[in-house]
């Protein structure tokens, strides 16, 4: 309800949405968030803004809890590393090197850098 671009101190509930994301919290708990928060922050109809705001609470919450992600979704995420706006782009690309770290089988062959085939 309250995750929405537009809403008054959405960075505050984000930044309180991140700390409360940890290890212990069930990823089924999470997922709805997760997906809310991708459906109305990072969309091609959203401002770059908030779809960088967005991208990185994604990350964030990922580096607290890398379960929440899911392979689909994090290809769709992966896409927006070509975006027309820096900060977008750049976002995506540190998404992409936090799963490079955490789960590389989840990326795309082309996302998961050069070192990937070795360490196969």
């Amino acid at each position: 309800k309250y995750l929405q671009p537009h809403q008054r101190e959405v960075t505050q509930v984000l930044s309180a949405l991140i700390q409360a994301t940890h290890n212990l919290v069930p990823d089924d708990v999470l997922a709805p968030v997760l997906r809310q928060l991708c459906n109305y922050f990072i969309n091609d109809k959203s401002r770059p803004e908030a779809m960088v705001v967005g991208l990185k609470t994604v990350r964030e919450m990922c580096v607290r809890q890398p379960l929440i992600m899911t392979p689909d979704l994090l290809q769709d995420l992966a896409q927006y590393k070509k975006y027309r706006e820096k900060g977008v782009s750049m976002a995506a690309r540190s998404l992409i090197g936090l799963f490079r770290i955490i789960s590389p089988k989840m990326l795309h062959k082309k996302d998961r850098g050069k070192g990937a085939a070795a360490s196969e």
